[in-house]
């Protein structure tokens, strides 16, 4: 009787002890597994001067940095090479809103200046719409480049 008593005991025990009470998904939804990746897609420029310059066929990439933030790289042929390091994500629902500030390099016939600016984005977590913008006040009274993933609307 006590055998049995010791079996079911026991039996009980690694029956707790099999329980775990860890309700965390296995597989976390994070910002350094979302957001990072080279994303394609088209740009829309506005400034002072003019409005809707749609260019495709670009290409916008966010790498994973140190302490939990991410560099941004873009290079857009005619509106300069764009860098943002240090940029935070915050989630906010189901997406990333993302910010940070950095430089752009751009000019003509070879007079290249660098640029103060800004960066914000939205990437969801199943990344099917995000979005991205530069913003420099101080080029063409307001410069703002808006990237897009997907195809370019027609014009």
């Amino acid at each position: 009787m006590r055998k049995l008593r010791f079996l079911i005991m026991l039996l009980a025990c690694l029956t707790f002890a099999a329980c775990s009470d860890d309700d965390e998904p296995e597989n976390k939804i994070t910002a350094e597994n979302v957001v990072p990746g080279t994303y394609t897609g088209y740009t829309k420029v506005d400034c002072a001067y003019f409005q809707d310059d749609y260019a495709d066929n670009q290409t916008l990439k966010i790498e994973a940095a140190a302490n939990n933030t991410f560099n941004v790289s873009y290079t857009s042929e005619n509106y300069g090479e764009y860098s943002v390091t240090g940029v935070t994500a915050v989630k906010s629902g189901d997406k990333f809103i993302l910010s940070g500030e950095g430089v752009t390099k751009m000019g003509m016939n070879g007079n290249i200046k660098e640029y103060p600016c800004t960066f914000t984005g939205e990437v969801d977590t199943d990344k099917a719409a995000p979005q991205f913008k530069f913003t420099m006040p101080s080029v063409m009274g307001g410069l703002t480049v808006l990237f897009k993933t997907g195809t370019m609307p027609e014009e």
